[in-house]
């Protein structure tokens, strides 16, 4: 986990070119100087980066997609302007764990949960763990979901100190893991002064949010 996070926190602040097989490259985020081989090859999504036109979360959806954390399509892309799953962001969630390599393939479902067949040991273990309650996961992972499923991630306490948005009265069950991430600056409301709590995630969003969650220090 130090490892990645270490990663994570350096390519964060970084605007990475193409590079041909072989070629390493020296990142600068001050007060450090890092030398990082790259994949074979480096790649970035083409949906991502190139000529001089970068997506604005190009930073972080690098960061999480050279780690391995948020994986990209068949066809080279990353879709960061798409939305994303309870079942994906679980997946991730696990992954961010370092439990992946440890799930259970035959593992089944408890009652009141419902994934596609790809996603069920994940979904089970994020269940086992606390970490999800009986949902079906196949549909889209709203704000107020995905910061329940990554505070209890992380260990935060549920935090019912009065929020400084103008709906929170809208935040239903999710408000105490609402709470404690605003608390702890991993989530941020909007200009208009809304959480929204019921908006759907993007997953250039989720790449921005696993990022603050991975260089998080408690």
């Amino acid at each position: 986990m130090r490892k990645l996070t270490e990663l994570l926190l350096v390519v964060t602040l970084l605007v990475v070119p193409v590079l041909p097989n072989g070629c390493s490259i020296t990142i600068r985020v001050h007060p450090f100087v890092y030398e990082l081989p790259p994949p074979s090859p480096w790649v970035v999504p083409i949906d991502i980066g190139g000529n001089n036109v970068w997506h604005w979360a190009a930073s972080s959806v690098l960061a999480v997609y050279s780690a391995g954390l948020i994986k990209g399509y068949p066809d080279g892309t990353f879709r960061p302007d798409a939305t994303i799953t309870v079942q994906e962001s679980t997946v991730i969630a696990i992954r961010f764990l370092g439990l992946e390599q440890s799930l259970d393939p035959a593992a089944t479902l408890p009652a009141g949960y419902k994934a596609d067949a790809w996603a069920v040991p994940a979904v089970a273990k994020a269940a086992s763990l606390g970490l999800l309650g009986p949902a079906d996961t196949t549909k889209l992972i709203t704000r107020e979901l995905a910061a329940s499923i990554l505070g209890k991630s992380l260990g935060l306490q549920p935090n019912s100190d009065p929020l400084p948005f103008k709906d929170t009265a809208s935040i239903q069950s999710y408000r105490g893991m609402v709470g404690a991430m605003v608390k702890a600056k991993l989530m941020v409301g909007y200009p208009d002064n809304t959480f929204g709590p019921g908006g759907l995630l993007t997953r250039a969003e989720a790449a921005v949010l696993f990022v603050r969650v991975l260089n998080y220090k408690k």
